[in-house]
């Protein structure tokens, strides 16, 4: 298959300011809730937050710039979105909320009303005298199948896979 040169005319100027809108929207999106801060610690999560409001706070040529291609002027942008930021909780209550919701989350084992039925040829792993798929692990254990799945792609033995503390809960007690 070959692939197709990329042609700048085939983009429309009105596709472009909303691409640029829809990231000007997502940074706005991170200073208000940072729901979708990709991070571990409730520090780190303030952290990232509060580079989000000033990114749109304090004046600076990024953000100029993501304003001009999404067709907006950076300070009417400003104007309207600062009282927004300072009626938003602080940055660390953000963390803190997110953080009592993924501890207070269910566990897949007791959310589950039935058990999952493995798909034909589903590979299974033993450990301490038992056999089961990675997702019926993941009920047994009550540990996120994806977090099952990381540890394999990283090359760790399956008794490691299955028995490793996670780290967060140990810092979050």
């Amino acid at each position: 298959m070959t692939e197709a040169p990329f042609d700048d005319d085939l983009i429309s100027q009105a596709d472009c300011e909303n691409l640029w809108r829809r990231v000007l929207a997502m940074a706005v999106e991170d200073a208000l809730q940072g729901k979708k801060m990709g991070s571990d610690t409730a520090a780190s999560r303030v952290r990232l937050i509060q580079q989000a409001r000033d990114y749109i706070t304090i004046p600076n040529r990024d953000f100029n710039e993501v304003c001009s291609l999404a067709g907006l002027d950076p300070e009417a942008v400003r104007e309207r979105v600062v009282p927004m930021i300072a009626a938003a909780p602080s940055p660390e209550e953000l963390a803190d909320r997110e953080a009592s919701s993924r501890l207070n989350r269910p566990s897949r084992a007791r959310k589950a009303d039935k058990p999952r039925v493995p798909r034909p040829g589903a590979p299974r792993y033993t450990f301490d005298g038992k056999t089961m798929t990675l997702n019926e692990w993941s009920d047994h254990l009550g540990v996120r199948v994806e977090t099952l799945r990381a540890r394999q792609s990283n090359g760790w033995p399956i008794e490691r896979v299955l028995t490793a503390a996670d780290h967060r809960m140990r810092n979050a007690q």
